[in-house]
């Protein structure tokens, strides 16, 4: 979610409970708040797409 700070001033959790009750089909997706202009949360999106980078590279044979 990037440009969030122009919005009406909101916190970010109540702004991301109203994105999963607006988009249920997307309640699974994790929400990630920057503001790339002045670089806020920029680390924090960057560790969690290495985050899901291994979960996705993660091998889970079939037995399991």
């Amino acid at each position: 979610m990037n440009k969030w700070d122009l919005l009406a001033p909101m916190p970010t959790g109540k702004y991301a409970d109203y994105l999963r009750k607006t988009f249920p089909s997307l309640d699974h997706l994790p929400i990630a708040f920057i503001t790339a202009k002045e670089g806020r949360n920029v680390h924090a999106v960057l560790n969690l797409a290495q985050t899901l980078h291994k979960q996705a590279s993660t091998r889970i044979g079939t037995g399991d």
